[in-house]
């Protein structure tokens, strides 16, 4: 699922009926029959996976929320999800894992041929995870461990499933029940955190970019600058383009329109104005957002005007955006500064890294990986540079996830090992996050010498 057809309510219906579901399954665990568990497991399993799945896009959707509307929900959540997975979920698996441990059995079934090498690793879930991160990621990662060692012996689930593979899919739904309650503990600590100026920053040229990118923001983008040429006859002025800028505060909510007025030409003072509002309703916020990307394309516009001799000797764009800071941008000159990284793209792969620099420099008028993989190979940008590193669109998708999830000074190695374990990323291996990490930040270095960015 994309974030564009998320639904909160359906995410949150999804989350009850999760939490019903478990607790219907461990309080008759031991009344059912087979049939009825094999049903059951492979439900759960299911409905978790996709919930965490769903969590994940709800983590990207908060850490790029102003507004904070999901402050009780979270809390909610948080205790609910501590409530079954602490009190029924874990005693419940202990339980498992003691008589496994003890006699070698599971569901009053003996495992001799399993010999003992689950049992080897089993110990490492005996205690119950602490009500902190640290003690449910350690909880997690054994969890997983546990999975990974009994998936090397039980190859598939059959049907009817074997009493082995029925604990195989119990440590999978546990150690999946244990990450979507870290993510409520995350999302709860978040929405309660107060974010500095930066980070505010970067929320609003998120969502700036967002709306820009997406096909109800360039449609209604593009009908806006067509309707100002359509009215006047396709002559667009100045002075008419600075008169439809002064029009735009009456498409912003009425409380926000000082603010507006005041801070339009200077982000981080308009910004700093909306942190000190008490509360901001979301519907607000979308509409500011709306009327900012129109005022920045009218100032596109009046800058061509103004400047045409550097439109015309500007390079092919579509990915960049022409305008930071309120100054123009010239695009020869940021191809030297992207040239400057270069040197260190040994691998298709290290182009990733690239363009998470570029977007940690809200540089990005566009986060679409094909758009960026074509620009960058054309032969005015850097497709005829010699022994250049090829790439395409699908090369930056493979790491869709976690590292797009946030930007790369905010990547995490214990919580990248987490999503990794919990996630089946295989091919990313574990050391992936630490050399990105390392790359991103030497070819930062790179970008921002002789001048910041």
């Amino acid at each position: 699922m994309t974030e564009e057809s998320f639904s909160y309510d359906a995410f949150d219906q999804l989350v009850e009926a999760l939490l019903t579901q478990g607790q219907l399954l461990v309080s008759a665990y031991s009344f059912s029959t087979t049939a009825e568990l094999d049903l059951d497991l492979q439900s759960l399993l299911l409905k978790t996976a996709k919930v965490c799945a769903l969590a994940d896009i709800d983590a990207r959707l908060q850490r790029e929320n102003f507004c904070n509307v999901r402050t009780r929900i979270n809390q909610v959540y948080h205790k609910e999800i501590n409530r079954f997975v602490l009190g029924m979920l874990t005693p419940f698996i202990n339980q498992v894992v003691e008589g496994f441990q003890a006699e070698g059995r599971f569901e009053g079934v003996q495992a001799e041929q399993y010999q003992w090498s689950v049992a080897e690793v089993l110990h490492c879930l005996k205690a119950i995870p602490e009500v902190n991160l640290n003690g449910i990621d350690d909880t997690i990662a054994a969890a997983c461990l546990v999975e990974q060692e009994m998936q090397k012996m039980v190859k598939a689930k059959q049907s009817p499933m074997t009493h082995m593979e029925r604990m195989w899919l119990l440590f999978e739904i546990y150690a999946l029940m244990c990450y979507l309650m870290a993510h409520f503990i995350r999302m709860d600590e978040l929405t309660n955190e107060e974010i500095d100026t930066d980070e505010a920053r970067q929320i609003i040229m998120s969502h700036l970019k967002r709306y820009a990118d997406s096909p109800e923001g360039r449609q209604e983008l593009e009908r806006y600058l067509e309707s100002l040429r359509f009215d006047h006859d396709g002559r667009l002025t100045v002075p008419l383009l600075r008169a439809a800028q002064k029009e735009l505060r009456k498409e912003v909510p009425e409380r926000l329109q000082l603010i507006f007025m005041r801070h339009i030409d200077e982000l981080d003072a308009l910004v700093n104005e909306l942190m000190q509002l008490d509360e901001l309703d979301v519907q607000e916020f979308v509409e500011l957002v709306a009327a900012v990307c129109k005022w920045q394309l009218l100032a596109r516009e009046i800058e061509a005007i103004n400047h045409p001799q550097l439109s015309n000797e500007q390079l092919p764009n579509q990915v960049f955006c022409t305008m930071l800071h309120d100054k123009p941008i010239d695009l020869r000159q940021l191809r030297e500064r992207i040239k400057r990284m270069l040197p260190y793209v040994k691998r298709k792969n290290h182009w990733f890294c690239v363009w998470s620099v570029l977007r940690f420099r809200n540089l990005l008028a566009t986060e679409q990986f094909e758009a960026f993989a074509q620009q960058m190979m054309l032969p005015e940008w850097f497709g005829n540079e010699p022994s250049i590193v090829t790439f395409s669109g699908d090369t930056l998708n493979e790491y869709s996830g976690y590292f797009t999830d946030s930007l790369y000074p905010r990547w995490n190695e214990k919580e990248y090992q987490l999503y990794l374990a919990t996630h089946r990323k295989h091919k990313w291996g574990p050391t992936l996050c630490q050399r990105f990490t390392r790359l991103c930040l030497e070819m930062d270095e790179a970008f921002r010498s002789e001048g910041e960015g």
